[in-house]
């Protein structure tokens, strides 16, 4: 079992020495808490001298949270940092958001667009909030670099960006790498929309015993994450909310059954929202007032009393593109955008006054 963490820890201090600007899409969960831990490790283990390049850990705060994810995320972000800083380590941690029009209340209220649901074919809202705000900034950081280091099979890429995807997943996950890899055995492959970019998949092949085994070896990770409290935040299967880069995988990014770590506006699970349900059990009382909100957002979707329906020349051009026809024509009329903004801004100051 160590020598495939050992192998994985080898790749990564290749790949780190071989380019000036390296990146580290990271979400918390714990996927991407073990391939930062193999990280942490391998740059451990170089010399001082060889540190020299800084390694940017990319995490999105999204903006429609719960609070208390919120909260934690925060505060690991700031544990990472502190931990990189106290160790001599090169990673600069970036907590990147969406711009205002990216954002899902702009989209939603300011804008009408209807939240993608299970059935949608295009997920407007993880390329808005996720993608879109973390390739920003990975443009920002090339830009100032400025600088390339050619070396061996990455010389046609300026920068590299390590993911934690795996095989094992899911069969959705697995077509979705697959697609995108170099080759069936690699661990790199393209990135779907920044083309000077390469992704690298360093725990491609863990199986989840692997993953488990990784982070249950240590009661606190090396970057000062404590693995209970992880576990605690990311519920009994800790799935995640993952970073895509972009294209057509983001679709599978979010609505993973179980899941009590992502938006709570999320509309991709039908039925039950069994995050916000879950959460008040464990005595997150507040969150009704969420889950009462949310639930009138559902009811409300598709019903074609609050959409215009009147189809101007943007809307013809967008029905001719079919999937993207859906979610951008007919949106909410105004009326019911002032309608949710209103209860949003209820809900959110009952909760405030009881707190």
């Amino acid at each position: 079992m160590m020598d495939i963490y050992k192998e994985i820890k080898e790749e990564m201090k290749k790949v780190y020495l071989s380019r000036d600007c390296c990146f580290v899409g990271y979400s918390g969960g714990k996927d991407s808490s073990a391939m930062l831990t193999l990280l942490w490790d391998a740059i451990a283990e170089l010399p001082l001298e060889e540190r020299t390049n800084p390694i940017h850990i990319l995490t999105s705060e999204v903006g429609v949270e719960t609070p208390a994810m919120t909260a934690y995320i925060s505060r690991t972000l700031q544990k990472i940092q502190e931990n990189a800083n106290e160790q001599n380590l090169p990673f600069v941690v970036h907590g990147v958001q969406p711009l205002m029009k990216e954002s899902y209340w702009y989209k939603v209220i300011g804008r009408g667009v209807l939240p993608p649901s299970g059935n949608s074919r295009l997920r407007w809202c993880t390329d808005s909030l996720k993608v879109k705000p973390m390739q920003r900034k990975m443009k920002e950081i090339l830009i100032a670099s400025q600088t390339t280091t050619a070396v061996e099979c990455f010389d046609e890429y300026d920068g590299v960006l390590m993911l934690a995807v795996r095989n094992e997943e899911s069969a959705r996950r697995r077509h979705s790498i697959q697609k995108h890899e170099i080759s069936n055995d690699s661990l790199f492959s393209r990135h779907n929309d920044m083309k000077n970019i390469l992704c690298f998949n360093p725990v491609k092949f863990l199986t989840g015993d692997e993953v488990w085994m990784l982070l249950l070896d240590r009661a606190i990770l090396p970057f000062g994450v404590d693995v209970e409290e992880m576990s605690i935040q990311y519920g009994q299967a800790m799935f995640e909310c993952g970073i895509k880069t972009g294209g057509k995988q983001q679709g599978n990014a979010c609505g993973a059954a179980n899941s009590r770590s992502g938006c709570w506006t999320c509309l991709m699970m039908n039925g039950e929202d069994k995050m916000l349900t879950q959460l008040i059990s464990e005595g997150y009382t507040d969150y009704a007032y969420l889950q009462s909100w949310k639930s009138f957002l559902r009811s409300i979707r598709n019903d074609i009393r609050y959409r215009n329906v009147m189809i101007d020349e943007a809307c013809k051009r967008s029905l001719e593109t079919k999937i993207k026809g859906i979610q951008t024509c007919f949106p909410y009329v105004i009326t019911l955008n002032m309608i949710i903004l209103c209860l949003i801004v209820q809900k959110r100051e009952t909760m405030h006054q009881e707190d």
